[in-house]
């Protein structure tokens, strides 16, 4: 887990709780339905950040199951195609092995019967 970056959530979590306890700005915020009145200024910024940050952790942890993903992809491909390359080598050497045979065969003379 990347322990530095949930280090500096906390603290600046931290920063903005102090923060928050010592400012005396207010405002009214409505969700549409619902107003809260007299909230301070920096608790709607400090929730705000929260939502933000726990996004953005979230989306960092899911997306590094679809990186190893696609590591995994890229080296599976790539042997794939080493393998295919090493067997189109081998049937063609067959082959060009197979057409010397012929070649022999059809030059070495054939033995009659009595």
């Amino acid at each position: 887990m990347p322990w530095k970056l949930i280090g500096f959530i906390i603290l600046v979590g931290l920063i903005l709780l102090f923060i928050t306890l010592n400012v005396g700005n207010k405002s009214d915020i409505s969700f549409g339905v619902v107003v809260f009145k007299n909230v301070h200024i920096f608790t709607s910024l400090f929730v705000a950040f929260l939502i933000g940050l726990l996004t953005a952790l979230a989306v960092t942890l899911m997306g590094r199951g679809k990186v190893k993903k696609r590591v995994v992809e890229k080296i599976t491909s790539r042997i794939k195609k080493e393998e295919q390359k090493k067997n189109n080598a081998s049937k063609k050497k067959l082959k060009h092995d197979s057409k010397k045979e012929v070649r022999k065969k059809s030059k070495e003379p054939e033995h009659e019967k009595d």
